[in-house]
C-alpha cells in the first residue's frame, strides 16, 4: 500500500497563451502545479475559469491529462478565462497583451480546502494584481499553519516591489531570481556586498528563514537554517526556457515536504529538473525516461492516464 502523499494547495493563474495559430495552456503557478503532481506531492489547485470554451478546455486538460485535483477551481459566469494574446512580428519577436480582468483574478480559498490541513500552500505575486486575491490569500495566511511558499515574480505593471515585499514577509519559503533579489533588497534598503550577504540581509529584513535564489547558469543558492547552500548545474541544449523556473520551484517544495530534506541535494535535484524542462519545448513536457537521474523522478504513470494516487 502506498503511503499518503503530502498535499499542496496551489493558487493558480489559469490562462491560455493565444498565438495566431495555436493556444497553449500556461500560467506560472499552474506550471508549478503540473510538476508538483508528477513528483511526491499531491497538488490541489485553487483558481477560477470562465464559463466558456477555453475554461472547459483548461479543466479537461488539467483533470484528465495531468491528473490534478480540480475540485476547487470555480467556473465564473461573468468573467472570461485568462488569456495572453501573443503577436509575432516579421522577425519572430513577440508582443503580449494580457487579458484583464480574467477569471484567475478571483481565486477563492474555501473552508473545505483549509480543512484539508495541507502540508504546503503556494502563492505568487502575479496573482496579487487583483484586490480580490490579495484579500483571499491574506485571510488564508492569517490562520494557516503549514509551509507557505511564495514565488516573488516582479511583473510590472501587474505588481509593485512594495507589494511583493509585503507578501514575501508572510512566507516560510521564498523563491526569486537574482534580478528580483537585487530589486527587492534595494527597495527594502538592505543590499549586501555580494549575493550571500544580500540574501541574508533580505531574509532578516523580511523575517523569512528559507530563501532560494536562481541565477542563470550559475548554481542556485539557498539560505537554510542560517547557512548558504548551493546545488550543482547541468549543461543542456536549451529548447525553451518557459516553465523551467516553475519546475525548479515545484521540485524544491516537494523536497521541503520530505522528512530527509537536504538543502544542497534538493537544489541539485531541482536544477536537474528545471534544466530538463528547458531542454524540451513547452512548460509542461511529458515526464519520461529522458529525465536525468539527479532529478530524483521516477515516472509513475503516463501523463495522459492516471494512477491510484490521482484524485477522484
Amino acid at each position: 500500500m502506498r503511503s499518503k502523499k503530502p498535499q499542496c494547495l496551489v493558487t493558480c493563474e489559469v490562462l491560455w497563451d493565444c498565438f495566431p495559430d495555436r493556444e497553449l495552456l500556461g500560467g506560472a503557478t499552474l506550471n508549478v502545479a503540473y510538476h508538483i503532481e508528477q513528483l511526491n506531492t499531491q497538488g490541489v489547485l485553487l483558481s477560477s475559469v470562465g464559463k466558456d470554451r477555453l475554461g472547459d478546455r483548461a479543466l479537461k486538460q488539467i483533470r484528465e491529462q495531468w491528473g490534478c485535483d480540480t475540485r476547487f477551481i470555480r467556473t465564473l459566469n461573468d468573467v472570461p478565462t485568462g488569456t495572453v494574446k501573443v503577436t509575432l512580428d516579421g522577425h519572430g519577436d513577440a508582443t503580449y497583451e494580457v487579458g484583464t480582468p480574467a477569471a484567475w483574478d478571483y481565486i477563492e480559498i474555501p473552508t473545505e480546502a483549509a480543512a484539508m490541513e495541507p502540508e504546503a500552500f503556494v502563492y505568487a505575486s502575479v496573482a496579487l494584481r487583483s484586490d480580490y486575491n490579495k484579500r483571499s490569500f491574506s485571510e488564508f495566511l492569517d490562520s494557516y499553519q503549514g509551509l507557505s511558499c511564495f514565488d516573488a515574480n516582479l511583473r510590472p505593471p501587474h505588481n509593485s516591489v512594495n507589494m511583493v515585499l509585503e507578501y514575501a514577509a508572510r512566507a516560510d519559503f521564498l523563491k526569486m531570481n537574482e534580478e528580483e533579489l537585487a530589486a527587492l533588497a534595494k527597495a527594502a534598503d538592505c543590499q549586501g556586498s555580494d549575493l550571500e550577504s544580500t540574501m541574508t540581509r533580505l531574509a532578516d529584513k523580511l523575517g523569512v528563514e528559507t530563501l532560494c535564489v536562481t541565477h542563470a547558469a550559475e548554481p542556485a543558492a539557498m539560505l537554510y537554517q542560517g547557512a548558504i547552500c548551493y546545488g550543482d548545474t547541468f549543461k543542456v541544449d536549451v529548447e525553451d526556457t518557459v516553465g523551467a523556473g516553475d519546475a525548479f520551484l515545484a521540485s524544491m517544495i516537494d523536497s521541503l515536504l520530505q522528512p530527509d530534506f537536504d538543502p544542497s541535494a534538493a537544489l541539485t535535484r531541482a536544477t536537474a529538473l528545471g534544466s530538463w524542462v528547458a531542454s524540451k519545448p513547452g512548460a509542461q513536457p511529458e515526464y519520461d525516461d529522458s529525465i536525468p537521474t539527479e532529478a530524483g523522478v521516477v515516472p509513475s504513470r503516463d501523463i495522459t492516464g492516471s494512477t491510484d494516487d490521482s484524485p477522484e
